[in-house]
């Protein structure tokens, strides 16, 4: 287990973010099996509304149609 303080800024939203997080491994045979990452999600979901927003903008004044997946 190890706790560690991710900083970084958005690609999209410019915002700076220092976000603690808890980081859990299973071990077998000197290889990882299973992660786990618990974290503060709110910056994460501002960043990819923010990138789908644009990716939806950019595909509108492009004139492309959004399609429906039946």
């Amino acid at each position: 287990m190890a706790w560690a303080l991710w900083k970084g800024e958005g690609n999209f939203t410019g915002t700076a973010s220092e976000v603690p997080g808890h980081f859990a491994y299973e071990w077998k045979y000197d290889k990882i099996v299973t992660a786990l990452y618990y974290f503060d999600p709110t910056s994460l979901n501002a960043e990819v509304t923010a990138m789908t927003n644009q990716s939806i903008l950019t595909m509108l004044m492009k004139g492309s149609k959004l399609k429906t997946v039946k």
